[in-house]
């Protein structure tokens, strides 16, 4: 498989050449940090050639959208796209309240 980097004004950052009837290509959107690893967030989408046809045929598939180890479609990462931000409407609409902590019920010592 030959893989193959992008200039920066390209709409993908890499292809592969998987064989000569495939090449995938794939932008990572962003790296989140989470407590112990890192969450990416990214686009793939595989294009097919039918060489038997005149002229090649070009068959892209459904772009992908991976979150971490799972892979959405475009409706699916919206839903969940709108569901994080009412959890963080949510945390934001508690206030000072999200910040107390709790206090220990057997005093320490």
């Amino acid at each position: 498989m030959r893989q193959i980097r992008h200039d920066i004004d390209h709409r993908w950052v890499a292809s592969a050449v998987v064989d000569g009837e495939a090449v995938d290509h794939e932008r990572p959107i962003a790296r989140v940090a989470l407590e112990n690893e890192t969450l990416l967030i990214r686009v793939a989408q595989r294009v097919e050639f039918d060489l038997l046809k005149a002229p090649v045929g070009v068959m892209p598939h459904p772009p992908r959208i991976t979150l971490g180890d799972y892979e959405l479609n475009d409706v699916q990462a919206r839903e969940i796209a709108r569901h994080l931000l009412e959890a963080v409407e949510f945390v934001e609409g508690l206030g000072p309240a999200r910040m107390i902590r709790r206090r220990l019920l057997v005093p320490r010592g």
